[in-house]
């Protein structure tokens, strides 16, 4: 019986399980669903955060290290053959049982300023830290922003299509009705055939492309699979350009005060800076205060009993009568007890100590001379991520600039297009054009449509890298 409830309640688990993971995918996001879903799930941002713990433990610790510390010992031996008892200082061959246990605690002083410079650096490695784990937020919301952005191009592009579809079955349903009545060839049918064919492959192609799109969102969500996903669509009509409005340098300049990469890379040179200082420390001589506290035990001490007199003979008179003497005589000998000998063999001892040194066979002056070549690597880490920004920005602000042109370009093609295909299809109707001439028309169509809506993504998403960088912003 005990068996099939807990089956029961196995499936139960499971099956709430399935429908919570449903009801996740099941639904329309949007952009800032989707942002925050990522965010919260990505397993880098996790480890990231993770990081940010550990160096504010490093904090700690590296406080502690300017109070004492507290270090216990306890050991208990079995000595056989030839040996020096650790009580008594008597050797002999004789087996025994010792122990000792003992306190030990040093405070330092003074180490050449090395605690504090490691409590500066460690401060510094958590600011890197957060600085990092904004930067991958960043990171993240850019590549879903991407990620949503190509969804909604490839269910514009597969809006085209059908629309293309459905006018070319439209065209064939009607030259299937006027080859029926004679008044056209079979040819012309099989030609419109073929291109709805054509038309039908390149839907199947874009509904492929579509799903693909929606596959790589899923994977930067992490979301457990594709069915009943689809987005929102917040962009209607061209964005607004205001962002144009600032100069390149200027975008550029603000990324350098904004952009967490660059405050990162910044933090790295301070840090590389007191890497410097801790080394150039190991020159000071090191001053502590050690203090310990110990005792120790053997199981071949003996204590006496109680004393008892006792008349015992030590002679005789010159007549030979026994000459007798009381002395005092111990009732019985054992062993000392643990505790008695643990409190009579205390030691303690208070010292200063100061390590100077003297030749550490080049360790000190290499240690130096790695710690100002990482300051170097340091100075082109913040380079390279300048450059990483300035050609960012660069990039993005000519994309925006190229897809805005494209798209205004894309505009009036789509109108003139738009209208030379209305032509078209009236004088096809009439037969007054072939459908080469048709085709050419309706393709013209379809593709300054698909480069109008191309441009208008493209858009969309440099000018919202710009915003990033000017105000880590998404502006939709």
């Amino acid at each position: 019986m005990l068996s099939y409830r807990l089956l029961f309640l196995v499936m139960v688990f499971v099956s709430f399980t399935h429908l919570s993971k449903a009801q996740v995918t099941e639904r329309t996001w949007s952009l800032q669903e989707c942002v925050e879903y990522a965010l919260d799930q990505n397993i880098d941002v996790r480890r990231s955060a993770l990081n940010i713990q550990m160096a504010k433990n490093d904090i700690n610790a590296a406080w502690a290290d300017l109070f004492p510390d507290l270090n216990a010992s306890f050991g208990y031996n079995f000595n056989f053959g030839l040996n020096i008892d650790p009580v008594t200082n008597l050797i002999s061959r004789q087996s025994r049982q010792t122990s000792n246990f003992g306190l030990n605690s040093q405070w330092t002083l003074f180490d050449g300023f090395r605690n504090k410079n490691n409590i500066d650096r460690a401060r510094l490695e958590r600011d890197i830290r957060e600085a990092s784990y904004r930067q991958m937020e960043i990171d993240v919301t850019l590549n879903v922003t991407a990620a949503y952005l190509q969804i909604l191009l490839a269910k514009e592009v597969l809006r085209i299509a059908r629309e293309q579809e459905r006018i070319s079955t439209l065209q064939v349903q009607r030259m299937s009705d006027l080859v029926k009545a004679g008044a056209e060839p079979r040819g012309s049918l099989y030609e419109l055939e073929a291109q709805l064919a054509r038309d039908e492959q390149n839907r199947v192609r874009n509904e492929n492309d579509l799903m693909l799109s929606k596959l790589d969102l899923i994977q930067l969500l992490q979301l457990p699979d594709l069915d009943g996903f689809d987005v929102t669509n917040p962009i209607d009509g061209l964005p607004d350009s205001e962002v144009f409005e600032f100069t390149e340098d200027y975008i550029f300049q603000r990324a350098l005060e904004l952009q967490p990469g660059v405050k990162a890379a910044t933090l790295g040179i301070q840090q590389a800076e007191k890497d410097i200082s801790i080394a150039k420390g190991q020159r000071y001589p090191t001053l502590s205060i050690i203090g310990a506290i110990s005792t120790n035990y053997s199981d071949q001490i003996v204590e006496f009993g109680e004393q008892i007199p006792q008349i015992i003979p030590i002679g005789q008179t010159g007549d030979g009568q026994p000459v007798f003497s009381v002395q005092q005589v111990p009732s019985d000998i054992r062993n000392k007890p643990f505790l008695n000998q643990a409190y009579d063999n205390v030691n303690e001892f208070v010292g200063v100590s100061l390590n100077i040194p003297i030749y550490s066979r080049l360790r000190i002056r290499n240690n130096i001379r790695n710690a100002q070549l990482q300051r170097q690597m340091a100075d082109l880490e913040f380079e390279r991520e300048k450059n990483r920004v300035r050609q960012d920005v660069q990039r993005a602000y000519a994309d925006a600039q190229a897809s805005l042109k494209s798209y205004r370009a894309a505009e009036k093609a789509v109108k003139s297009s738009k209208e030379a295909f209305d032509y078209a299809q009236e004088r096809f109707r009439v037969g007054a054009i072939q459908q080469y001439d048709f085709e050419n028309a309706k393709n013209a169509l379809a593709q300054a449509q698909a480069e109008q809506a191309s441009s208008l993504y493209e858009f969309v998403f440099s000018i919202n890298v710009l915003n990033f960088y000017a105000s880590n912003e998404l502006k939709f």
